[in-house]
């Protein structure tokens, strides 16, 4: 069998969680054979990869690489630098850039920066709200993988936050009809314990800090995590939850799975490893919505993590300059994420604590899935792209912050000490960063488009 490229010597993860040893056929882009047997192909390129682990490139569904409009953060070329430095093959683009991804053409100028910056292959969310109901099937026929539910104008103006979950029901629903098959994703936060606690703490002598961890707590995740998923338990829609932080949520959302809900929940390594108190350390560095929480919420979510009620492992990469983040009553919350995905979360299944199978179900499969790429993206199977990441796993190392591909060298792991390096990253069978370098080409990413909309 003749063949572009032949990867030897390689390990991989099945979907029972043992470790194959195989070499794997690439031909124009997509994987064409998995074989115990090199000598059976011609190759025009072989590569021994000396029994490293191989994994499917990671999809990370989450970022915020603020193209166009707020590029001194953060743009396509370095977003997407970072994100194949560390083993991420393909990005979910989050709606909210200037202009935001609310109408058709707004989508088209993103089209534009990312087709002619991207090393990664790439997809975009849409924004949805109430003020632009009509745009959701112009969004859909331009093959925006999702909807991401923002507030409308009104409530903006009313200070209810960007993200947070519409006030009322019956806009919920309206939502629902508007995104027809494409999966809705929800911050949940209901808004009106920030302004009762407002109320509460305000005069108390509270610092900025005091106050960030006590106006958003897991119960008003949770209380907006209900009313979404009791509207799509009426309407069928497939709602993904971002971020996921408490424990409370955990419990809401496997009550209404119980009941058929059809849910998935997303949550990020910052929830996995992190608590208050690294906040109250770092200050603004690792301010966050929603805020990081205390030991039992971080315990919670790696319990659910490992019984499968977590469905997706996320960055949330969410750059900002140093001088936004100074002043921890003023800092944008979020940090830079795209480029230790992988790592802190490979740290965590070599030391035994997270199942490779389920490293590479919730950085991988499971992303797939849900978005509708599976049988193109996700897995290092015959006919998928030929998306992967080399990793050494004996290879330790400590993430510096300086060493980061991104414009914003902003993040809470510096110093963190990790196992794993991903050596090898290969889009659709192109190497697009080798050795902790990005080597390939701006542009070589694409647009990947749901099942749905193909």
């Amino acid at each position: 069998m003749k063949v572009d490229l032949l990867l030897e010597n390689c390990r991989l993860v099945t979907f029972e969680g043992e470790i194959l040893e195989a070499c794997i056929a690439v031909e124009q882009g997509k994987i064409a054979a998995l074989s115990k047997l090199g000598e059976r192909f011609q190759a025009d390129r072989r590569l021994n990869v000396e029994g490293k682990l191989v994994l499917p490139g990671v999809i990370d569904c989450h970022v915020h690489f603020r193209d166009p409009g707020k590029t001194f953060k953060e743009d396509f070329a370095t977003g997407s630098a970072a994100a194949a430095v560390g083993g991420v093959t393909t990005v979910f683009d989050m709606p909210n850039t200037n202009p935001p991804t609310t109408s058709l053409p707004a989508l088209k100028a993103k089209m534009g920066a990312a087709r002619e910056k991207s090393l990664v292959d790439y997809a975009f969310w849409g924004g949805l709200s109430e003020d632009n109901l009509e745009e959701a099937e112009r969004l859909a026929e331009g093959g925006v993988i999702g909807f991401k539910v923002s507030a409308s104008r009104r409530e903006l103006e009313e200070e209810a936050g960007v993200f947070t979950v519409p006030r009322r029901t019956e806009t919920i629903l309206a939502l629902m009809e508007a995104a027809g098959r494409l999966p809705l994703g929800f911050h949940c936060e209901d808004y009106g314990f920030r302004v009762f606690l407002k109320g509460k703490f305000e005069g108390k002598g509270l610092d900025a800090l005091q106050v960030y961890h006590r106006l958003i707590p897991g119960e008003a995740e949770a209380s907006a995590a209900g009313r979404v998923l009791a509207a799509a338990s009426l309407t069928g829609h497939p709602i993904h939850l971002v971020h996921v932080s408490s424990r409370a949520t955990l419990g809401v959302v496997h009550w209404w799975r119980s009941l058929g809900v059809k849910v998935t929940v997303e949550t990020c390594p910052h929830y996995l490893l992190l608590t208050r108190e690294h906040v109250e350390k770092l200050g603004g560095e690792a301010k966050i919505n929603p805020p990081l929480k205390g030991k039992e919420d971080l315990e919670a979510l790696w319990e659910a993590l490992n019984r499968g009620e977590v469905d997706v492992v996320a960055s949330d990469h969410s750059p900002h300059t140093p001088e936004e983040k100074a002043d921890f009553a003023q800092a944008p919350p979020g940090f830079c994420g795209v480029e230790t995905l992988l790592p802190l979360l490979l740290t965590q299944a070599l030391e035994g604590r997270l199942p490779l199978r389920r490293l590479v179900e919730v950085l991988c499969w499971k992303p797939a899935e849900a978005f509708g790429l599976w049988r193109v993206k996700g897995s290092l199977q015959p006919g998928f792209d030929a998306d992967l990441v080399v990793v050494d796993t004996g290879r330790e190392w400590t993430i510096r912050r300086e060493k980061l591909h991104s414009k914003s060298k902003v993040t809470p792991w510096d110093g963190w000490k990790v196992k794993g390096f991903p050596v090898l990253t290969m889009v659709r069978g192109e190497t697009v960063a080798e050795n902790g370098e990005p080597v390939g080409k701006p542009g070589w990413g694409r647009m990947v488009k749901p099942w749905r909309s193909r």
